[in-house]
């Protein structure tokens, strides 16, 4: 499961990545569902055809999930990321995307 939300964070930051100038981006949410509350955080910073992005969610119970990680523009619509995605407990999982977009 952790492998998966890795996956899908650096896809999103590749996704969000697509601007060529320099950009900064700060996003702040919260959901109440039945179990209580979930908030959010993310950054993402570019510079030059690299972005870096780092997200944090904390759970109604109080545990905490961190991500981060850095994507490179390599060519037109092409962008490889790696990042880490570390749980309420410590352990952690990196994992690398190549993303072509059409």
């Amino acid at each position: 499961m952790l492998k998966i939300i890795a996956t899908a964070a650096l896809a999103t930051l590749a996704l969000s990545a697509m601007v060529p100038e320099a950009s900064a981006a700060q996003r702040n949410w919260s959901v109440t569902g039945a179990h209580g509350t979930t908030t959010g955080s993310a950054n993402r910073y570019c510079f030059d055809g690299v972005c870096y992005g780092e997200a944090q969610i904390t759970g109604p119970n109080g545990k905490t999930l961190q991500s981060s990680g850095m994507c490179t523009h390599t060519a037109q619509n092409v962008w490889d990321c790696q990042g880490t995605v570390t749980g309420p407990k410590g352990g952690s999982k990196s994992g690398t995307v190549h993303v072509v977009l059409n």
